[in-house]
């Protein structure tokens, strides 16, 4: 293009003509995604457009620093079971508690308690038996760090009078997003 100016008007560059249709249009069509391309590092280079960055972009800009991501956390906690007559009770990886919005909670192992252990484990005031569960959230997020009492139902666990958590869950945490990461 730089050459063609000092030609005079053996090869005009407007718009429509021989030079520009032949040489010029398919030049500008075969360098677009070049130029596509280049146009996305330099957005990229600056921290000022992080907002419009995809979560890999931004990860892999915050990379040139050192810095990662806080991909989150599943939050635990222990959750109370409670019997009303002394039993063998099992435990397993499939039973689920729930709290009131149906976020759910799972034992992180199988818990298999015998008749003379949960004679140890009584609440005089009621007379109940109870078990204390580990359990691990489901998905990650800060929602589902329970509060103390929050997780009030149980599925897949016979003979259960109620269940609760005692203590609040700690951990979960949310993905980071590119303004914290920012």
């Amino acid at each position: 293009v730089e050459r063609s100016r000092g030609l005079g008007d053996v090869y005009k560059r407007q718009r429509g003509s021989p030079f520009y249709q032949a040489f010029l249009l398919p030049a500008a069509t075969l360098l677009q995604p070049f130029r596509d391309r280049l146009n996305i590092i330099k957005r990229n280079q600056s921290l000022g457009n992080y907002q419009d960055m995809s979560t890999e972009e931004m990860d892999n800009h915050a990379a040139n620093f050192l810095v990662e991501r806080n991909q989150g956390s599943r939050a635990f906690g222990t959750q109370r079971v409670y019997f009303d007559t002394v039993q063998a009770v099992v435990i397993d990886v499939t039973a689920t508690f729930l709290d009131d919005n149906d976020r759910r909670w799972h034992p992180i192992s199988t818990i298999a308690v015998t008749e003379t252990e949960l004679l140890g484990n009584v609440i005089t005031e009621t007379g109940e038996y109870y078990v204390d569960v580990p359990v691990i959230a489901e998905a990650i997020g800060d929602e589902y760090r329970a509060s103390a009492g929050q997780v009030n139902r149980v599925q897949n666990v016979p003979g259960t009078v109620r269940t609760e958590n005692p203590n609040d869950f700690s951990s979960g945490r949310s993905i980071e997003t590119n303004t914290e990461l920012f």
